[in-house]
């Protein structure tokens, strides 16, 4: 009798263990985020998620993540460390290698000229792989963020038309660091881009001026800050970038590049272009003066009248402008915008030579903004 009692005592003592240590699972989530794009809206169709997981008990398989929230997505809504959570399910202990997502057909951008809807440069459906080394422990939280880099990830394939080539990062906080600072004036809205080796990865400033760069692997980066042409770009070196923590670099003030003239008057030579170094554009009352215009008019075309702003890359044998009673010999590998503080510049346009090279713009007015952008004739 006393035997069967002990052997019943260790049975209890067994199923008293069991129950001390059960089996824990791993809640994994997914988040959606993005780096901006020149874009107002850049909405995503999600509709799949597939990773590649090896337990400790099983070799690699793929496995479907079945409680996604499918459907489109605004990305431009989930910048500077924003972001969305679209999936979390349970699982066991082991490691992810892949991620497969898959989109949809209804993707789309917002432009000046309104909504325009995205296909793929395929029929059907689109999947995107990616790389992952992310270990999964016992009763751990485990959240895989989506960035979506929003600039690479739409192509123009012919002129006019625009494609979906999606460029997706995955990364977790353990095994990523952060970049974050505040720009002021945040309306000087530069590309903020982090450099590390060949890598780079750029966001934007919000309103606030606040930015967050995330998912960088541990290293020393370099951060070039391009605002708007009237302020002058900065280059931070040697941020410090740690696994699973942010680099806070504080408030980066950018100067203001713009000179105020209380007059200017001159005659300037010019080659039409639209290329982003030799822009040349003037807003007028009667619209947009630039390359497309003067080409379709040809070179009996004139403009006598105001500006409000011209955007010009002056020629060597025309570049002297009187500025504040001084003659100065402005800089041709160099592009200078021109704005009106209050009344409009006054300015006379045209082609003395019946050649491309030949137009002459002459230019007089009072309380004038002057940016200068430099840059490299090509």
């Amino acid at each position: 009798m006393k035997k069967l009692s002990l052997i019943f005592v260790v049975f209890l003592s067994l199923i008293s263990c069991e129950k001390e240590e059960p089996y824990q699972y791993a809640n994994l989530n997914f988040n959606l985020t993005a780096t901006p794009s020149k874009y107002e809206n850049v909405i995503f169709d999600i509709q799949s998620i597939k990773i590649y997981f090896e337990s400790l008990t099983e070799s690699g398989k793929w496995i479907t993540i079945n409680n996604l929230q499918k459907g489109s997505y605004n990305l431009s809504n989930y910048i500077n460390g924003s972001a969305v959570s679209i999936a979390s399910t349970p699982i066991v202990q082991g490691k992810i290698s892949k991620i497969t997502i898959g989109l949809g057909q209804t993707n789309s951008i917002t432009t000046a000229a309104g909504t325009i809807n995205l296909d793929f440069n395929s029929t059907g459906g689109y999947e995107v792989d990616i790389i992952l080394d992310a270990e999964i422990g016992y009763g751990a939280e485990k959240t895989i963020f989506l960035d979506f880099d929003l600039s690479n990830s739409i192509k123009e394939s012919t002129p006019g038309k625009l494609q979906i080539q999606p460029s997706v990062r995955a990364y977790t906080e353990d095994n990523s660091g952060s970049i974050e600072g505040i720009i002021s004036p945040a309306e000087s809205y530069p590309v903020i881009s982090a450099n590390f080796g060949g890598l780079e990865i750029k966001t934007k400033n919000n309103d606030d001026g606040y930015f967050c760069i995330m998912g960088l692997p541990e290293g020393e980066y370099n951060l070039t800050i391009n605002p708007l042409d009237s302020y002058i770009s900065q280059l931070i070196q040697n941020i410090s970038v740690k696994l699973g923590s942010k680099s806070n670099i504080g408030i980066i003030l950018l100067e203001n590049n713009e000179y105020i003239a209380k007059s200017i008057s001159g005659d300037l030579n010019l080659d039409p272009s639209l290329a982003d170094n030799e822009l040349f554009t003037m807003t007028t009352p009667k619209g947009i003066i630039d390359i497309n215009l003067l080409q379709a008019e040809g070179d009996v075309y004139t403009y006598l009248g105001t500006a409000t702003l011209i955007n010009i890359m002056p020629k060597a044998q025309g570049e002297i402008l009187n500025i504040d009673g001084n003659e100065i010999a402005l800089d041709k590998n160099t592009r200078y915008t021109f704005q009106s503080k209050d009344t409009p510049m006054n300015v006379h346009l045209r082609n003395t030579k019946n050649g491309n090279g030949n137009w002459w713009i002459e230019i007089s007015g009072d309380n004038i903004g002057i940016i200068p952008i430099p840059g490299i004739k090509k």
